[in-house]
């Protein structure tokens, strides 16, 4: 598996709250990850996603919480800079690294990847053809206020 560059990030995507196995699954934290964990596995082709397809549909089944193991697995496999800690979990962000495990949150992973692999759609991720509908307006929204 091999990332993109390490990239300096003037901003990311986060989560509200934790999405995986224990956590508390929020509708739009959950399809951000879906989205995120889809498009990065089909931009990867030296890696095989994990089983099954990967709905964007903001429940956190067990095919969503299986990449998210999956996706830090591989990092971890890689030795990715910053670490990562294998947990089947993606915590909200509070700084880049964590300060219990030490390591780089796995949402930083993800926008990295993102970054790396689509840097045409990343500042603008609703302009991605990919991206759910929900999603799409959810950041249209945010972004509005910027604009008026």
């Amino acid at each position: 598996m091999q990332l993109p560059d390490d990239r300096v990030l003037k901003f990311f995507y986060n989560v509200s709250h934790s999405v995986g196995a224990g956590g508390s699954n929020k509708y739009f934290d959950v399809l951000l990850v879906q989205y995120f964990l889809k498009k990065v596995y089909k931009a990867l082709k030296t890696v095989r996603p994990p089983a099954g397809d990967i709905p964007t549909n903001g429940i956190c089944d067990r095919v969503t919480k299986a990449w998210i193991w999956q996706y830090q697995k591989d990092l971890k496999r890689i030795h990715v800079q910053g670490g990562v800690f294998v947990d089947g979990l993606i915590d909200r962000a509070r700084a880049p690294i964590s300060s219990i495990s030490k390591t780089t949150y796995t949402i930083i992973h993800l926008n990295r990847s993102m970054k790396g692999h689509y840097p045409q759609y990343f500042d603008l991720q609703q302009l991605d053809p990919d991206i759910p509908h929900e999603l799409r307006l959810l950041m249209l929204q945010l972004l509005l206020p910027h604009f008026i």
